[in-house]
């Protein structure tokens, strides 16, 4: 998932029905006896929902789990410097490169959450397998998102780090999924301008 600030490539959004994972309780909090507030179990839900529209090619579901302005740091992948992207250069990003390969699965583990002024931070490890061909690229580590409460009710996402603590397989497998991507068929509208000036998510 490329996800964030980082490596510009020039390049890179979907849709299908939007499933809303709530996790159960027992397994959003990792070490803790206390229960996370509603609230919080609700931000998770919108973390796991950014992953699982991004496995199932849902673009435009992800770009409105974002505010408008999103910090995004995914510099221990691709290098670069951390940036501020619109919810469209967000979902830009994903769609420049996943629908490119075979299959993608992102598994949340280790969740915990803390709120603060507002603000809901989620943590949680993760695992990113991507197949093409025959051929895979794995990585693991671990996400530091933050959210807020819109007037509506509705939690959306305004930072998306990740953190880089494994990787297997053939990273090369991206470019070719990007060069496979720009010839597949979406199902929501990427205009040019933000192809040109998305950056690579994951």
């Amino acid at each position: 998932m490329h996800e964030g600030g980082v490596r510009s490539v020039g390049r890179r959004t979907l849709f299908t029905p939007l499933l809303i994972l709530i996790p159960t309780l027992s397994a959003c909090v990792s070490g803790s006896a206390d229960l996370p507030s509603r609230d919080e179990v609700r931000a998770l839900a919108v973390v796991s929902n950014v992953l699982s529209s991004a496995d199932n090619r849902c673009f435009n579901a992800l770009k409105q789990l974002h505010a408008p302005t999103v910090f995004t740091d995914y510099t221990s992948l691709w290098g670069g410097e951390p940036r501020e992207l619109s919810n469209d250069q967000v979902a830009t990003a994903w769609a420049g490169f996943l629908p490119g390969f075979d299959a993608t699965h992102h598994r949340l583990t280790n969740r915990t959450m803390e709120t603060a002024g507002g603000v809901i931070r989620v943590k949680a490890d993760v695992e990113a397998m991507h197949w093409l061909a025959g051929e895979y690229w794995w990585l693991a580590g671990v996400y530091d998102v933050n959210l807020i409460q819109e007037r509506d009710g509705h939690w959306v996402i305004t930072h998306w780090a990740f953190t880089l603590t494994e990787e297997r397989g053939d990273r090369r497998l991206v470019d070719k999924a990007e060069s496979r991507a720009n010839h597949t068929p979406r199902n929501c509208v990427i205009r040019r301008q933000d192809l040109d000036k998305a950056e690579r998510m994951d």
